[in-house]
């Protein structure tokens, strides 16, 4: 038996089978408990998964009788018309899931338990939209074969000629919580002895000369060690450093504050004084510590309207922000610059204390 159906109000049937039991079926009453009309029921010559099957197309057909309308389920099993498509509704306390897809079979492929789409143009729609009161989406790729490589959660994004997020992930704190903390992305890892894991894995790639695997705007701050590769096999025209002192001796520590411009106000600077160096004066002197950087656009974001929901605007509704490109230090390779400036420096005293 084919038959094919459209969720837009249109029922297309090709089997006589299933229009004579349209026919037969002057109102479908679903049960929670039991879902399946009394029609099939009373017909146990039809497979179990065929009478499902049969059961939802015929739900579709009752959509087309409704003016073209969506269906909705209620929890008492009565139907009405709604304008979603397929609005299922259950108050079983059994019931642990409203609606079910799997796939039983055994062919290897690379299918869809569910499938959305919902593209009517450029910029629109959401091809899926979950939400829980724990969880929004709870995802899981998981088999005990121990083969291959596992992801719960991939997104990509391509295609915009503005911002592209593969993930994006917002949260917000409640200000009556005693406790409430928010994580925009939380990442952790865990595994077995001899194993390496990873919290969070940020890569960069591309020929693009702005290029970060993490970019954090605001304070950063950790509690392990900072480990910057240093391994002889990754180094190439290795020289040693020296004469460094005088061109330390040009460098002018300065004593400032962060801009509160609000053309800045996106980069978070910390506030108070801080102690540091001008890039554009260090680059006269060790212009190998100075690199051009950017800070990228931040995402314009905005409630919809009767909604406290938070949402990226649309191409068409951003201000057309360009990213903020600065001059920046490389602090930490002063260390060896340093280190060698005192090594210069302590030859200098073991020369003199030989002269008296």
């Amino acid at each position: 038996m084919q038959t094919s159906c459209y969720l837009g109000g249109r029922v297309r049937r090709n089997s006589s089978l299933l229009q004579r039991l349209i026919n037969n079926q002057q109102e479908v009453q679903m049960q929670t408990s039991n879902p399946l009309p009394s029609v099939f029921s009373a017909r146990p010559w039809f497979p179990l998964r065929s009478r499902i099957g049969i059961a939802v197309l015929l739900i579709l057909s009752t959509a087309t009788l409704l003016n073209a309308q969506g269906v909705a389920i209620n929890s008492d099993g009565s139907l009405a018309a709604t304008g979603t498509q397929l609005h299922v509704k259950s108050t079983y306390a059994g019931a642990a899931d409203v609606i079910r897809s799997e796939y039983t079979g055994t062919t290897l492929s690379d299918g869809h338990g569910v499938l959305g789409i919902y593209q009517p143009s450029a910029w629109y729609g959401i091809g899926g939209y979950f939400a829980g009161g724990y969880y929004g989406v709870y995802a899981i790729a998981e088999t005990p074969d121990f083969t291959g490589s596992r992801n719960g959660v991939y997104g990509r994004a391509a295609g915009g000629n503005s911002d592209n997020f593969g993930v994006y992930g917002s949260a917000t704190a409640n200000s009556s919580g005693t406790f409430s903390t928010s994580f925009g992305l939380y990442g952790a890892a865990d595994g077995p002895a001899g194993k390496s894991v990873y919290g969070v894995y940020g890569t960069s790639f591309g020929t693009s000369a702005t290029r970060y695997a993490g970019y954090f705007s605001g304070n950063l701050a950790y509690t392990g060690s900072l480990i910057n590769a240093s391994d002889l096999r990754f180094k190439e025209n290795v020289t040693p450093v020296a004469g460094v002192l005088s061109k330390l001796m040009q460098l002018k520590p300065s004593l400032f504050e962060f801009s509160k411009s609000d053309e800045y106000k996106d980069m978070n600077f910390d506030s108070g004084r801080h102690f540091g160096l001008i890039a554009q004066e260090v680059e006269k002197v060790f212009p190998e510590l100075v690199v051009e950087a950017a800070q990228p656009a931040s995402p314009k974001m905005r409630k919809a309207a009767g909604s406290e929901d938070l949402k990226l605007e649309k191409e068409g509704e951003t201000s057309g922000a360009q990213p903020t490109r600065y001059k920046g230090v490389k602090y930490m390779e002063l260390i060896p610059i340093l280190i060698s400036a005192v090594q210069e420096l302590q030859a200098r005293v073991d020369e003199l204390s030989k002269r008296k």
